[in-house]
């Protein structure tokens, strides 16, 4: 049975790039560079424009959309030789801004659940923004004198504040503005190796200096539902600890948890993502058991993290939502490679 209408006006969506880039080299070439600047506009991008009720079939999707991405991508390489010893060195760092220019219009359209992950899509804010309420702290006993518009009626003291941002006298979807970007922003690494007599060594950093990610289900409920607990929820409210970090706990109730600022955390890292001590023998040592190459090597792999999402226990590379998957593990090799 046909549910929605056709477009026989269907076309690819069309984009427009500038690049401008620049390569070079000082030295003798021991210092290279490479940067790179990029705007594009994708027009035609598919959407569901509102069409009258009586039609009786739902809208059929059309090409009028636009996305505008503009980023770029830098990255420094040093090589260089003193006798014996060999070194390298190599940062690049880069980022991406998207927003959405035109939805052609078609109405904005959000994903997600209040008390969960809640995104999006509408002009003038980047794809897939975080949406729900600001916080103000905790409710205090001169907002409850006061009347201050609460999200639910048994919400009390010590309960989360949302910010009544229409200035209407309630708290409701209304009241939902953008409150984060799920995009991580300038996502780099570092990396070196040097090698010296048969001896060699690298290593990787990689992180990402700006991320934000929302916490939910039992990662933001504190236990409200008999599910697991973080340590960090031992601050939380209680008239003797207005100061908490956290809102005091209530049985069966998710009001404090829903899509807001203040379960939107800081995602961004720094890693030690790999680790690699190597030795070759000689080979005039190797030519006489007729092997040509013997290496052995020690390496690892997610050794150090530093982040914020850790006392979370949480990888800052995880999505958004809840702890629904398995974290990277730290791994260590022993290896050893023979070439004949």
């Amino acid at each position: 049975m046909q549910t929605a209408l056709a477009n026989k006006e269907l076309k690819w969506e069309t984009s427009t790039q500038t690049d401008l880039g620049l390569d070079a080299g000082f030295l003798n070439n021991r210092l290279t560079v490479s940067a790179d600047y990029y705007y594009k506009r994708t027009d035609g991008i598919l959407v569901s424009l509102p069409i009258s009720g009586t039609i009786g079939l739902d809208a059929p999707v059309q090409n009028a959309a636009i996305v505008d991405n503009k980023g770029f991508e830098l990255s420094l390489d040093w090589k260089d030789r003193v006798g014996e010893f060999t070194y390298g060195m190599n940062f690049n760092i880069s980022n991406n801004w998207n927003k959405v220019i035109s939805l052609g219009g078609a109405n904005p359209t959000i994903s997600g659940g209040a008390s969960d992950v809640l995104t999006t899509v509408r002009e003038g804010m980047p794809i897939n923004s975080y949406w729900g309420y600001k916080t103000d702290g905790f409710l205090t006993q001169e907002d409850l004198d006061n009347g201050y518009a609460r999200y639910d009626s048994r919400m009390t003291l010590g309960d989360l504040k949302y910010v009544d941002d229409n200035k209407d006298g309630k708290i409701d979807a209304e009241d939902m503005t953008e409150i984060g970007d799920e995009f991580p922003r300038l996502p780099f690494a570092f990396s070196g190796n040097a090698a010296w007599k048969g001896f060699d060594f690298s290593f990787m950093f990689q992180g990402v200096m700006a991320a934000q990610t929302r916490v939910s289900g039992a990662l933001a409920e504190g236990g409200n539902f008999e599910g697991f607990t973080l340590d960090i929820f031992k601050d939380y409210w209680t008239p003797e600890n207005t100061d908490a970090r956290f809102p005091r706990p209530r049985k069966s109730v998710d009001y404090n948890s829903m899509m807001s600022d203040f379960w939107v955390i800081d995602a961004n890292y720094l890693r030690l993502k790999n680790v690699q001590v190597g030795y070759t023998f000689p080979r005039e040592l190797t030519k006489r058991v007729n092997i040509d190459k013997v290496r052995v090597y020690l390496a690892g792999s997610n050794l150090l993290t530093f982040s914020p999402l850790k006392e979370w226990g949480l990888d800052p590379e995880f999505v958004s939502g809840r702890f629904l998957y398995y974290p990277q593990t730290s791994v260590y090799t022993i290896g050893l490679n023979l070439t004949f």
